[in-house]
């Protein structure tokens, strides 16, 4: 994932949590916040240390990253949460449920998928 589709600094996620709309599906939770440009998205991923050590914490991300370059999107500024079951998790789960809430969160937007 290239240095502009990403989340970095703390201000980013910090207003991406405030403003953004929250929505949760099985292992995982977003906050996604629509930007309103024609930019690429950027994403951004947490992963709390109750999940694993760095090693396991590292996986999910690497995985997550995977599986959001599949996805896409235009215009959003998006992190996601890994909970509980998320370690055993697979890219292709990863990404299904990515697409849906995305689609939870454009629903609760207001705009169209």
């Amino acid at each position: 994932m290239r240095r502009e589709q990403r989340l970095l600094s703390k201000r980013d996620f910090d207003a991406v949590f405030r403003d953004g709309v929250r929505v949760s599906r099985g292992e995982f939770s977003a906050a996604v916040l629509d930007r309103g440009d024609g930019a690429a998205s950027r994403w951004g991923f947490a992963v709390s240390s109750r999940l694993g050590g760095a090693v396991v914490r590292n996986k999910i991300k690497r995985r997550l990253r995977v599986a959001a370059s599949a996805v896409g999107g235009t215009g959003l500024d998006i992190v996601i949460v890994a909970r509980l079951g998320s370690q055993q998790a697979s890219v292709a789960l990863m990404e299904q449920r990515i697409r849906e809430l995305l689609q939870r969160a454009q629903r609760r937007m207001g705009q169209p998928q």
